[in-house]
Parts: structure tokens; C-alpha cells; sequence
């Protein structure tokens, strides 16, 4: 999850999906760019073949400090070495984005565990 989260928070991003890589679904799920959801977060057994990721990018209220609902889009990637990510459209981004990185998966016994974190973003230019 952390691999993941690391590739998203340090992807070009401004509100205008044509002028980001963050703000982009498509971009985020395209088979040329080497860090799309199309390829597993790293090389490990784990992210290859047993984790269902998705990824959540939700506009964020930083007076309420929320996200705000119905904002942004989803990218689901299930287990695989390749695979092709199901994309949720919802809305474009504003300038401050919540990402959400969840793993799922059937422990030994199909007993369902997850694990998941986040972090806030703002759009801008990297020094």
C-alpha cells in the first residue's frame, strides 16, 4: 500500500485532468505508463497475486476537514500480475484531493482481511 501511495503523491497534479497525472483516471490505468494500476504496486507475491487494491481520489474540505462525497473517481485493480483496473467516474477534482489506498484479501481459512491508508494532497508545483 505505502508503494502505491508513494507513486500517487508523487505524480504531477493540478484540477485539469488534461494538465495532471493524478487528476487523470485514464492516465493512472494506461498499459504505457509503468506505474499504472495496470502493474502491481511492487514485485512482491502479495501484490501479484492475492490483493484486490482499490484506489479512492475524493475532492477534500479543508474548512471541514472532510472529504467531500460524491467527488472524484475510483480505480479497483483485482489480483494479477496485469490486469485491467475497473475505473468509477464520479466528478473532476478540485485543488486539494484525500487518497485512499485499500487492500483486500481472503486470509488463510477465506476469513477477509483489509488494510488501508491515506493522505492529502494539493495540487501545485513540485520543488
Amino acid at each position: 500500500m505505502q508503494d502505491r501511495l508513494e507513486t500517487l503523491r508523487n505524480l504531477a497534479f493540478t484540477p485539469d485532468p488534461a494538465g495532471s497525472d493524478l487528476a487523470n483516471a485514464t492516465y493512472l490505468i494506461d498499459p504505457n505508463n509503468l506505474m499504472s494500476m495496470v502493474y502491481p504496486a511492487n514485485g512482491s507475491d502479495f501484490a501479484k497475486t492475492k490483493a484486490t487494491e482499490i484506489v479512492t481520489i475524493s475532492n477534500y474540505d479543508t474548512a471541514s476537514k472532510r472529504p467531500i462525497s460524491g467527488t472524484g473517481f475510483t480505480i479497483t485493480r483485482p489480483p494479477g500480475a496485469t490486469v485491467t483496473p475497473l475505473i468509477t467516474a464520479r466528478s473532476s477534482l478540485a485543488t486539494v484531493v484525500l487518497v485512499n489506498v485499500t487492500y483486500t484479501w481472503n486470509m488463510l481459512g477465506g476469513r477477509p482481511g483489509s488494510e488501508q491508508t491515506e493522505t492529502i494532497i494539493a495540487s501545485g508545483t513540485k520543488k
